[in-house]
């Protein structure tokens, strides 16, 4: 495997690299491709956004909090594109729900009253960068 010296302008070495993968010239520095996937000769990676409407309801299991996951494209971007389920994980339960237009929602409620932390999930086949977490608090 090669190894690298990368050099700033007047030739003074500022960093060494051990790297067996292929640098990719790009037009400007833009710290959003950290993480990406590049394929096709273009860089791909999806971020998903947790928010809800209510963080807190009622726990009579009546009320809901409406709880949307926005998959962004790794340069903020709304990812229509994505053709994966989003996995909410809810207190242990994978609960798949496949997006419209860059979005799901998934209605949460509860009869017991605490508070439940709701995240999402997906494997790096789906080129997905990061997930989130959002809380809802059930009171009596």
């Amino acid at each position: 495997m090669p190894n690298y010296n990368q050099t700033n302008d007047s030739g003074r070495v500022i960093a060494q690299a051990y790297s067996p993968n292929t640098m990719i010239e790009i037009s400007e520095l833009d710290s959003r491709q950290l993480g990406t996937w590049y394929i096709n000769d273009q860089f791909v990676g999806y971020r998903i956004k947790l928010t809800t409407d209510k963080p807190e309801i009622t726990a009579d299991g009546q009320e809901t909090a409406t709880i949307t996951a926005t998959i962004y494209n790794w340069d903020d971007t709304i990812a229509t594109d994505f053709a994966h389920d989003i996995l909410f994980d809810v207190e242990g339960e994978q609960i798949p729900v496949t997006p419209t237009d860059g979005t799901v929602l998934l209605e949460y409620a509860s009869e017991e009253p605490g508070t439940v932390t709701i995240t999402t999930s997906n494997g790096e086949d789906q080129y997905v960068m990061s997930n989130d977490t959002v809380e809802v608090v059930a009171h009596d």
